[in-house]
Formats: C-alpha cells, sequence, structure tokens
C-alpha cells in the first residue's frame, strides 16, 4: 500500500491510462499548452496554485485503484475505501503530486513541442497496424475509452516529462560518498558468531486438557473473531452464451454468407520489404536506381542525392504513401530496384530485399473459425431473448422461479455464501462480484431482474434466507478452541522455560551446562546480515533480533536460547568489493527520500486546498454536515413472491 500511495504522489498518468503508453498523437503537438482556464473553475477538488485537479480526474485514478484492486481479488466498493480512510491518503499523494508540479512549472522547467513530439514519435501504441503510421482517430478512441480528452491528457503528459527531467537533473548530480558504500559493505557483511541451543518440547510437560469452563471463556474473549458474517441463501437462474454454445448449430447459408463478405481480410496478404530514395529530379533518380543495382548501400545512395532512405519491413501495399510507388514496388521480383517512378509526390527510386506471398484463404479453411464466430452468436442473442423474456414475465409479477419455468430455465438455490462469496467452510462459492453485489443489496424475499454481467451472460437472483451474523455454538467451535488453547497454554510454559534458561546463562552458567540440564547441546553459528536474509529457516522478526543484540548477550527466539559471542568486522577485501555497489545504493536510498521530501516540502509552500466532499461526491458518496460520510439510503425492497 505504501510503495502504491508513492507511485501515486510521483505521477497522475501511471494509473490512468491502464496500460496505453504514455504519449500523445503528433498531429496534436502544436496545441499543447498549459492548461489554466481551470483556475476560476468551482469543479476543483485540489488547487495547488495555477493547478487544478478535477473530480473527474478523482474519479478516473480511484476507479483505476478500485479496478486494479478487483484484478487481485479484493473488490472495494466507495463506501468502504471512504471508511478505511483511503480517500483521504489518496487525496494527500495527489496534492503533494500536484504541488510538485506547481513548484516546477514556477522554476520555468517546461518541455518543448519538439522534445515532446521525439518521444510520441518512438511509440506505436496509436498507429495504424496496416500502414504503421499515427492515426488520431486510434488515438482518440484510445483516450475515450479510458475517459480521458486530449488536452488533459497532453498536460499530465508534460508534467510527466518535466518531472522526469527535473529528476533526471537532480539524481546525476547526487553521488553518496565512497565511505558511505564502505558503511553498507561493512552492515551487510559484518559477521555474529553465536553459541545456541533448542529446548526439547518433551521438557515442557503434557499438553494441558482443556475444560468446558475454559473454552466458554476464551470463545467469550474472542467473540468478535469468532463470529461468522451475514450469509445468505440465494436463488440463481442464469441465461448464459457460454454455456449453450456448444448445443448451437451454424446455418450454412450465414457461415457462407460472412465467408463471402470477409474472404479478403481472412487472406493473408502480401507483404514486401523494401527501400524506397525520393529524389528532387529524374536525373538524380536515374542516378540512385543505376548504384542500387551496382550493390551501393541504400543509405550512402540516399545521402548523395540529399535524401535520407525510406524503409519498409513486411509491408502491405497500402501501406506505401505514394500509390504510383506501391505498384511498381509490388511489380518488381525479390531483389530488384526500380527505373525512376514519377509518383504522385514526387521522383523515386525503389528496391525490394524480401517478398513474402500473400494466401488467398479457401472456403474450407475459414469455415471452422466462421462456423465458431455463427455458434458463438446464435448463443448469446439466445441467452439476450432469454433474459428479456424472463425480464417480461418478472415486470408482470411473476416470481423468479415462475419466470424461469415460462422461458424453460432451470433455478439453483446454493447454500449459504458471505458477500465475499464464501461459503460455511471458508471455501470460495464460484460466484461473481456482480452478482454477490447484486444479491446483498436486496432484502430477505427480494428478487432481481436480468442483470448482465458480461456479453451474452445473465443472471436474475433471489434472496431466500438472511442468516444475520452470530457466535456458533461451544460444540463447533471446540476443535479451533481446543487447538487455540493447548498452543496458548503450551506458548506460556515454553516462554516461562526460555526465560528461566536464559537467566541461568546471564547469571554466569555457561551455555554447555544450560543446555546439558535440559538434555540439549550447544552449536556454533557464524552468520552475516546478507547470509540471514537469504536464509528460508529465519524469520525477519529473528533476523532482528540477533543483529540487534551486542556482544555478551542472550536472546531467545522460537524455542531457542542464544548467546551473542562475538561479532566481527568484514575483511577488507569483501568490503572493497562491494563499495562501488554500496555506493549506488545509498546514492539510490538518499534520492528516494529527497523526492518523498521535495514532494512534502512542495506541498508546504503550495498549501494546496483540498475538498474532500466535492471528491467523495465524484466517487458517488455523500458527506454530511460535519464531512463524515452518510450511509447510503436503505436499497429497494424489490419484488417478493
Amino acid at each position: 500500500m505504501l510503495a502504491f500511495f508513492r507511485s501515486l504522489a510521483k505521477s497522475k498518468i501511471l494509473a490512468v491510462v491502464m496500460g496505453i503508453p504514455l504519449l500523445i498523437g503528433v498531429m496534436s503537438i502544436g496545441s499543447v499548452r498549459q492548461d489554466l482556464s481551470g483556475v476560476f473553475s468551482r469543479d476543483a477538488v485540489i488547487t495547488s496554485g495555477s493547478r487544478v485537479y478535477t473530480s473527474a480526474d478523482f474519479k478516473r485514478e480511484f476507479e483505476a485503484y478500485r479496478k486494479e484492486s478487483a484484478s487481485q481479488g479484493q473488490p472495494l466498493s466507495p463506501e468502504d475505501a471512504v471508511a478505511q480512510g483511503l480517500d483521504q491518503r489518496m487525496l494527500n499523494a495527489f496534492a503533494e503530486r500536484e504541488s510538485s508540479s506547481e513548484i516546477i512549472h514556477r522554476l520555468g522547467i517546461a518541455p518543448s513541442d519538439k522534445l515532446v513530439a521525439a518521444q510520441i514519435a518512438k511509440i506505436t501504441a496509436f498507429f495504424d497496424p496496416i500502414s504503421g503510421k499515427f492515426d488520431r482517430k486510434i488515438y482518440e478512441a484510445k483516450l475515450q475509452e479510458n475517459g480521458l480528452t486530449a488536452p488533459n491528457f497532453e498536460k499530465n503528459l508534460r508534467d510527466e516529462v518535466a518531472y522526469n527531467h527535473f529528476a533526471a537533473a537532480a539524481a546525476a548530480g547526487l553521488r553518496a560518498p565512497r565511505m558511505y558504500g564502505a558503511l553498507v559493505g561493512s552492515f551487510a557483511y559484518e559477521q555474529h558468531n553465536l553459541s545456541l541451543f533448542a529446548i526439547n518440547p518433551k521438557i515442557l510437560g503434557e499438553e494441558p486438557k482443556a475444560t468446558d469452563a475454559e473454552l466458554t471463556q476464551l470463545m467469550k474473549d474472542n467473540a468478535a473473531a469468532l463470529t461468522t458474517p451475514e450469509m445468505r441463501t440465494l436463488t440463481v437462474v442464469k441465461f448464459s452464451a457460454q454455456a449453450s454454445a456448444a448445443t448451437q448449430t451454424a446455418d450454412p447459408a450465414e457461415v457462407k454468407k460472412r465467408f463471402d463478405f470477409r474472404k479478403d481480410t481472412l487472406s493473408a496478404q502480401e507483404t514486401r520489404t523494401l527501400v524506397q530514395i525520393s529524389t528532387k529530379t529524374p536525373e538524380q533518380a536515374a542516378q540512385a536506381s543505376n548504384q542500387l543495382k551496382a550493390g551501393y548501400d541504400p543509405a550512402g545512395v540516399a545521402r548523395g542525392v540529399g535524401s535520407e532512405p525510406l524503409n519498409y519491413a513486411n509491408a502491405a501495399k497500402a501501406a506505401i504513401a505514394d500509390p504510383r510507388v506501391a505498384d511498381a514496388a509490388f511489380g518488381l521480383a525479390e531483389g530488384a530496384v526500380s527505373p525512376p517512378i514519377q509518383g504522385q509526390l514526387g521522383w523515386a527510386v525503389v528496391k525490394v530485399t524480401k517478398i513474402n506471398p500473400g494466401h488467398v484463404v479457401t472456403f474450407e479453411e475459414a469455415k471452422p473459425q466462421l462456423e465458431q464466430e455463427v455458434k458463438t452468436e446464435a448463443a448469446a442473442n439466445k441467452a439476450a431473448d432469454q433474459a428479456q423474456k424472463y425480464e417480461e414475465a418478472h415486470e408482470k409479477g411473476s416470481t423468479l422461479a415462475e419466470a424461469s419455468q415460462k422461458i424453460g430455465a432451470t433455478p439453483v438455490t446454493l447454500a449459504p455464501v458471505t458477500s465475499q462469496g464464501m461459503d460455511a467452510d471458508g471455501m470460495p462459492a464460484g460466484l461473481s462480484p456482480r452478482l454477490l453485489k447484486e444479491a446483498f443489496d436486496l432484502p430477505q424475499g427480494g428478487e432481481t431482474d436480468a442483470v448482465q454481467e458480461a456479453k451474452g451472460e445473465y443472471f436474475a437472483v433471489r434472496v431466500d434466507k438472511i442468516i444475520p451474523p452470530a457466535l456458533p455454538t461451544l460444540d463447533k467451535l471446540r476443535p479451533r478452541l481446543t487447538q487455540f488453547f493447548l498452543q496458548r497454554e503450551m506458548g506460556k510454559r515454553l516462554d516461562a522455560k526460555l526465560a528461566e534458561l536464559s537467566a541461568r546463562v546471564k547469571k554466569g552458567e555457561t551455555m554447555d551446562a544450560v543446555a546439558q540440564s535440559v538434555g540439549s547441546a550447544v552449536t556454533k553459528l557464524s552468520i552475516t546480515r546478507t547470509q540471514a536474509q537469504q536464509s528460508k529457516n529465519l524469520r525477519p522478526e529473528q533476523v532482528s533480533q540477533i543483529f540487534a543484540a551486542k556482544t555478551g548477550d542472550v536472546i531467545t527466539t522460537g524455542a531457542v536460547v542464544a548467546h551473542i559471542d562475538s561479532i566481527s568486522p568484514p575483511p577488507a577485501g569483501v568490503i572493497a568489493a562491494t563499495m562501488n555497489g554500496g555506493q549506488q545504493q545509498m546514492s539510490r536510498s538518499l534520492f528516494e527520500e529527497m523526492q518523498q521530501e521535495g514532494r512534502a516540502w512542495s506541498k508546504s509552500q503550495v498549501k494546496p486546498k483540498v475538498n474532500i466532499t466535492l471528491a467523495r461526491e465524484a466517487i458517488g458518496v455523500q458527506s454530511g454536515a460535519d464531512g463524515k460520510p452518510v450511509a447510503p439510503a436503505a436499497p429497494p425492497a424489490g419484488k417478493a413472491p
């Protein structure tokens, strides 16, 4: 979570674009300017000097985080986020980020149009897959998919470039002293020499037997943790394209119709790898053609006529900008050079280096794919038709069971589940987050209409019974309580024995004598921090305990008593070998701390204004007069049988 908020404070683009590279279209570069029109806007979740962060900005980044959480199996409602204080932590991170951008802007650090365009030219995310060129329509569609406008996205990109250049300049001049590198090596490879022995569990005595009174008290003391959450018994009916796709048949006429319509797109086009050299005159074109035929390097030939070679790799005919050049290029044999070509855009010469023949797909080759498409669409249409008919019957007063029966669907009654989709044994019940949300928004006896959760996938759900949170009976909890009681009591005995033995060592008895008194033997161990961190047998808290101790200290960890015999510095050769790497590590750590302090300082200087009420409204959570979130209204009663 901490890493997430640190990343938020650095960039607003990373979480916004959802997989789209951080770039904009070349065609829009000329119009990019810092947008200050929002300074006087009332829609300001954060105002940092001249900068305005709107409710739409907050909602987009908040939903991106929710989507990421859901993909990791941790669905999060806006109400839960507010209850956990997530919105406030996000706003604080965003306020620091916006303040940093404002300070950088005041310093006069602003990327030029040329710099931004150069970065964009290296990315192909908004390029047409056939022509290999930037496509404004694709660019705008990608932004729209993610709730972005071009001016907003372009301003964010400029912030990103400015911050990266500022940070790169700061980092370039930051170098920790070499002595710091030596300290890193000394710290990592300092050797701790221990004497230790483990306690045999048998010396702790027989396992205690818990009485019902003890277990009952234990249950009362831990009632909150042992109480089962609310559970609901549900009846679900599904209309699924996926479930019925295998039973569908493909209409031969429809399959043939699709083939005739899509034959060209299903076929593989011929592509060619070639180089084009453009010239100003036919004489230069003739010169270039002769030199290419003689085997000269195309780059040198192009320079000789004051041009640059234009390379096409596995390009379709339509990808070549000049139609006349394309016609000539696709009329040549592999390895051939064209004579001078008078294209629509000037004179040119091409050399074809490779030909990938096209393939005209036959009906038999395309038939399996097209049949599957027809079946899939038929199944989706069937599911949609069932869902519509169910809804029509349900709206006329039929219960879920009655409406399902009318359309030939079979409802299924499920065992009780929690709002997280777990059954009574704590195992996943296989229900989608959307279905669970709908079910837990209903009262007992409530039913939904048909709900679409994906293309061709619909469901309706009824809440048969609501089982309120309850503390299970002693008999049901007995195994868990008994195990807990046993662990607790044996843990007390172990702690007491460890304290007794370590006290004897501290008073002067030798480790060997104390170990022999409990039937154990002393073992010697020499270990460095690097070795300890790589060990699978040591827990992080044990590593911390060992390396926090001084020579002569006695520590207990797990079931072990250990004495720190000595602490040895690493050999000089080890420190020398790790000095450069340690210096770089310390430089990175210093820079990360500087970035965190810099963002906090920027916020203290700019003093941004944060409107948490507007931020919560943007994500659908209302705040009361005291600024605290208002509980959502009770869900509608739904349709009861």
